[in-house]
């Protein structure tokens, strides 16, 4: 039987983002380090199982970004949805523009 530490996210990721919200002179001791590992691994594994209840209740085998959406709504993070959504249209805004430029440079030099 697996138990949820099977899949703890990687310390370092999780520093990376506690480092990136606090004051570059702030301090986090070990035990605050070892919560938010934690707690970001229930989070998401959370928010996986519910993206996958809609997934399967649409008789979809892949997750996309609208299940995510509508478990962060279920699970009333909604607020987070506008920010998430800007993310994921930057995101993929630049992997368009790179794809394009790419093309663009291929078809060039042929």
């Amino acid at each position: 039987m697996t138990s949820i530490d099977d899949f703890e996210l990687p310390k370092a990721c999780i520093m990376r983002v506690i480092k990136a919200a606090l004051p570059d002179n702030a301090l986090v001791n070990k035990e605050a380090k070892i919560v938010m590992t934690k707690s970001a691994t229930v989070f998401i594994n959370y928010l996986t199982a519910t993206a996958n209840e809609f997934t399967r209740s649409t008789n979809k085998k892949i997750l996309s970004a609208s299940d995510i959406f509508s478990a962060l709504e279920t699970l009333e993070f909604d607020e987070f949805s506008d920010r998430l959504r800007d993310s994921l249209e930057g995101l993929f805004k630049i992997s368009f523009s790179h794809s394009l430029f790419i093309y663009i440079y291929i078809r060039k030099w042929k």
